[in-house]
């Protein structure tokens, strides 16, 4: 009797078995870590963005432009959107600013990959803060963070 080479049908339905599951755990756990390292690089343009305004209150001395106006992010050739330089856009960023302070707030684009991810501020003090949950309940303070905590 000649032996037969291969496997059975059970053999592979085990390994797909297999394969999925691992797929299962894998593909969730990666994903949230393409939201941790958008979020962290928008941290990071954020931190660059504020030492421009800093630099900005060093030369003029205010944030004002005039006695109602103040400097926008146009005016220093600052985007609107993170990250910079990729696509897509993940973060709408504002700045909200008075003669001697400001704020910068990136809010989630909607229908991308940090949707959900909350909101990040940076303020000119220095102080963050991560609105994780998107609730408005998130102050910039020297108790306040980026990490959640």
């Amino acid at each position: 009797m000649v032996k037969q080479h291969g496997f059975t049908l059970v053999e592979i339905m085990i390994a797909v078995a297999v394969v999925a599951i691992l797929a299962a755990i894998a593909i969730p756990s990666y994903e949230r870590y393409q939201i941790k390292v958008n979020r962290v690089a928008a941290q990071s343009e954020m931190i660059e963005m504020g030492s421009v305004l800093q630099q900005y209150l060093i030369t003029h001395r205010t944030y004002a432009k005039s006695a109602t106006s103040f400097v926008s992010l146009a005016d220093l050739n600052l985007t609107t959107q993170l990250p910079r330089h990729e696509t897509p856009k993940l973060y709408n960023v504002d700045l909200t600013a008075t003669a001697s302070t400001w704020q910068l707030t990136a809010t989630p684009i909607e229908k991308t990959r940090q949707e959900n991810n909350g909101i990040l501020i940076l303020n000119s003090k220095g102080y963050r803060c991560w609105d994780e949950d998107n609730s408005g309940g998130c102050d910039a303070n020297a108790a306040s963070n980026w990490d959640g905590r």
